[in-house]
């Protein structure tokens, strides 16, 4: 898991204010104008879908800013943080963090000030999968009711004012930027100075996503331990180890080792053998872990580049489909140990009848189906375990 740090805000369509989004909430009223501005599904998407495809690939305190105009006008910048507790440069523990999210806060070990901390709302859960935790959002932006908080003002109470066409005494209570005249029955603008007193502009708080990179779900939807592995509570040294080893950088893929978390590459098409077997390929190289997470092979194929996911069957022997010179497309199979490569079928260059194609799909009784360009489809019989014929190669792999 993974700290993601968050700052950022858009620019109010009615009165171009600066509105700070300090809290992931459906909606904020603007204090410059007392309008309430609805935030979407998409306008979250548009705020954090790049912090959540990029910060696994930062070194722990690397970030990256953007502005992006839209419906709203928004800067943005995130970067790969270690949750801290507010206004401190202090790190908090993880597994603390997790433990208390249904109280909605954690204490500084110091000082005892409070932290929140919640767990992600249930409508953002399928926008952002893998996000885990908030930490550290503004308390004055969170709702408190189904409706959100009413507009809050920095005053204990209404205050005087002068009406501006009939000298009249009007008190007002900062609710809304308007006020009628109980005097002359005008509508009164309340002027800028008075507003920002009642209701000084916020402050950018910077607030925490706690990021969970890779997950595995049972049959009901269910979150599982990475692996399935269960471990015991960790001592001092656990803990430091762990701390620095999620600062380093993540492994390339050709660096993969038994149960990974995380890697650098970001071009991998996955897939689960009925063993439970993971099936990883990147570009030329096909990596398989067992259900435990250990990893069976990593084979470097005979190819130019790849398309597609890889297809799995019963017996866990792998393909591919791969694009190599002269325009040679062929199905490639994997044996379920690694050590063989070898062409399952042939181009059409080899005599075989694969002429085009970008999409494999492999039915419970042998038979591969390839989708190409413009919607051609071919269909090949193959066997299920059986040795296939056609040139034979070994494949690269790695201990």
């Amino acid at each position: 898991m993974i700290g993601i740090c968050i700052e950022a805000g858009i620019t109010c369509p009615s009165c171009e204010s600066y509105v700070h989004l300090n809290a992931l909430v459906p909606s904020l009223r603007c204090s410059g104008c007392g309008k309430d501005l609805e935030l979407s599904l998409d306008v979250w998407k548009t705020v954090l879908e790049d912090s959540l495809k990029q910060a696994p690939f930062l070194e722990e305190g690397e970030g990256s800013s953007s502005t992006i105009f839209g419906s709203y006008n928004y800067k943005v910048l995130y970067g790969r943080l270690a949750p801290r507790y507010d206004d401190t440069k202090d790190d908090i523990d993880i597994d603390m963090l997790l433990e208390k999210l249904d109280e909605g806060r954690v204490l500084h070990p110091g000082s005892g000030a409070p932290t929140g901390v919640r767990r992600m709302p249930e409508q953002y859960h399928e926008a952002f999968m893998g996000v885990l935790a908030l930490i550290g959002e503004d308390p004055s932006q969170l709702p408190g009711t189904p409706e959100g908080l009413p507009l809050e003002t920095a005053l204990s109470g209404p205050i005087a004012f002068q009406c501006p066409s009939c000298a009249g005494s009007l008190i007002v209570d900062g609710a809304s930027r308007s006020a009628d005249c109980r005097f002359c029955q005008t509508q009164v603008h309340l002027p800028d100075d008075l507003w920002f007193r009642l209701h000084p502009v916020k402050k950018e708080k910077r607030w925490f996503l706690l990021f969970d990179e890779f997950q595995r779900f049972d049959l009901e939807g269910n979150l599982l331990s990475l692996w399935g592995r269960t471990e015991e509570k960790q001592g001092f040294w656990g803990r430091m180890k762990m701390w620095f080893g999620s600062r380093r950088r993540a492994p390339h893929f050709s660096d993969t080792s038994d149960y990974p978390v995380r890697t650098r590459d970001s071009d991998i098409r996955l897939a689960i053998g009925q063993d439970g077997s993971v099936y990883m390929l990147s570009y030329t190289m096909l990596l398989r872990l067992d259900c435990s997470g250990k990893k069976v092979y990593l084979a470097e194929l005979p190819c130019n580049y790849t398309t597609g996911r890889p297809v799995v069957n019963a017996s866990g022997e792998a393909f591919v489909l791969s694009h190599g010179d002269h325009d040679r497309i062929e199905v490639l199979s994997v044996s379920p140990d690694g050590t063989t490569v070898s062409v399952a079928v042939a181009s059409t260059l080899d005599g075989g009848p694969v002429e085009d194609g970008e999409i494999l799909a492999l039915s419970p009784e042998g038979r591969f189906s390839l989708l190409g360009y413009c919607g051609k489809w071919t269909d090949a019989e193959n066997r299920l375990s059986s040795p296939c014929e056609g040139p034979s190669t070994q494949a690269a792999t790695q201990p």
